[in-house]
C-alpha cells in the first residue's frame, strides 16, 4: 500500500477549442509579456519551493504568463490551506491525504481541488478528473484538471500524479 507523500506535474499542455488556430497565430501563444494577453510575471520558484538562481551569474530567473500560471497553479495544488501567510484561503487540504495507505475518496479529493476556481489568476475550471489507479503492486490519483487563465485565449491541461 503506498503511503501519499508527493504530487508531481506529469504533462501541460495547450488547449484550444480549434487546434490549428494554435499553430497559426504564433503572437498570442508568447511566453513573454509582449502582447495584450499577459499574465502576472512572477520569479522562478524550484519545485521545492525555493528561488531559482541562474548558474553562471546568479540573478534571479523569472517565469511569464502561461508558465506564471502554471507554477501558481501548481503551487496552490501542493500548499495546506492556512499555510501561506496573508492568504489564509489559498491551497486545498492537501495534509489530510499525507500518509494515507488505504484508498482516498475521490470525490472528495475532486471537491477540493475544485476550489482552484477561487484563485484569482483563474476564470473558470473547465473539467476535473481524479481517478485511483491501481497497477501491480502500485497505488497512485491520476489528477487532470482543465483550468481557463484569466486574460489568455487558451486554456491549460494539467495531468498530476499523486503517490
Amino acid at each position: 500500500m503506498p503511503r501519499y507523500s508527493s504530487l508531481q506535474i506529469r504533462d501541460v499542455r495547450v488547449l484550444t477549442e480549434n487546434v490549428q488556430s494554435v499553430f497559426s497565430d504564433y503572437s498570442s501563444y508568447n511566453f513573454k509579456n509582449q502582447s495584450s494577453q499577459e499574465l502576472p510575471n512572477d520569479i522562478r520558484l524550484n519545485w521545492d519551493g525555493s528561488i531559482d538562481f541562474d548558474e553562471y551569474d546568479q540573478d534571479i530567473k523569472l517565469v511569464y504568463n502561461l508558465e506564471a500560471f502554471v507554477q501558481r497553479v501548481y503551487f496552490w495544488l501542493i500548499t495546506n490551506v492556512g499555510e501561506l501567510p496573508n492568504n489564509e484561503f489559498f491551497g486545498w487540504n492537501f495534509n489530510r491525504y499525507i500518509g494515507a495507505t488505504g484508498k482516498i475518496n475521490t470525490n472528495e479529493v475532486l471537491k477540493e481541488i475544485k476550489k482552484l476556481e477561487n484563485l484569482e489568476d483563474v476564470e473558470y475550471v473547465n473539467n476535473i478528473v481524479v481517478e485511483d489507479v491501481e497497477e501491480d503492486t502500485t497505488r497512485y490519483l491520476n489528477i487532470e484538471i482543465d483550468v481557463k487563465p484569466k486574460f489568455f485565449k487558451y486554456r491549460i491541461f494539467l495531468n498530476l500524479i499523486f503517490t
